[in-house]
């Protein structure tokens, strides 16, 4: 049997309909697909979204995604595109250009990305202790200096 699709007009079997469908499943798929790309339909989306992470059950599930490893490299992935513009293949490039070891100490334990907060450059891989201690020191040469004169002073 044979049925006159609404939208392309063309006719054609039953079977290429979806139940008490006027369209064919071509012309509704289209549609389907127009309408989850269109800025109406990810307004919609993302206040449902919001809306059921503020519920007991959205947030438990918010809390197991994060925990989950695939939430971690998630994670991982948008930090390293959003503060440094790089991909998880660069970050490794980087890690394995840097011995994955930090520049300063030489330790392997809990590694960061080192950047100039002036010009947001990457400049290498410090391990979490160093690259804040370059941070309290304001990435400053002459205050680095005379912490270590302060250092060499008292250990004379």
């Amino acid at each position: 049997m044979l049925k006159t699709c609404n939208q392309c007009k063309i006719e054609k079997d039953f079977c290429r309909f979806y139940k008490n469908r006027p369209e064919c499943k071509e012309c509704s798929n289209r549609n389907s697909l127009e309408y989850r790309k269109s800025e109406e339909h990810k307004k919609i989306k993302r206040e449902s979204n919001a809306k059921y992470k503020k519920t007991e059950k959205g947030k438990k599930s918010e809390q197991r995604y994060r925990m989950s490893l695939a939430g971690k490299l998630s994670s991982q992935r948008r930090r390293l595109k959003y503060y440094y513009n790089l991909s998880v293949e660069d970050y490794n490039k980087l890690l394995e250009k840097n011995n994955f070891i930090c520049q300063i100490c030489k330790s392997d334990k809990e590694l960061c990305i080192d950047h100039d907060h002036k010009t947001g450059n990457i400049r290498g891989i410090l391990c979490r202790s160093c690259n804040k201690g370059l941070g309290h020191f304001f990435d400053n040469i002459d205050i680095l200096k005379g912490a270590i004169f302060y250092l060499e002073k008292l250990n004379a």
